[in-house]
């Protein structure tokens, strides 16, 4: 009987892990997307019907914009 040793290059893993700054920078540019989001979101609902309109939207489709969860695109 032959046994398969599993090593990265054979089950097409990289063979260097992903460093922890590459791991950071990655949950910072999530961070930063999910609050850019947020902010816009509550921009939408200050905004009056003559700027949205000028954005291309009306009041109900930025009212539903603004009503989703920051991490929902």
């Amino acid at each position: 009987m032959t046994h398969t040793v599993l090593s990265p290059s054979t089950i097409g893993a990289p063979s260097c892990p992903i460093s922890l700054e590459s791991r950071l920078g990655g949950v910072v540019d999530l961070l930063t997307v999910w609050r850019r989001r947020a902010v816009s979101r509550r921009q939408l609902l200050a905004m009056d019907d003559r700027m949205l309109h000028d954005i291309g939207l009306d009041r109900v489709t930025a009212w539903d914009e603004a009503r989703k969860p920051f991490w929902m695109a």
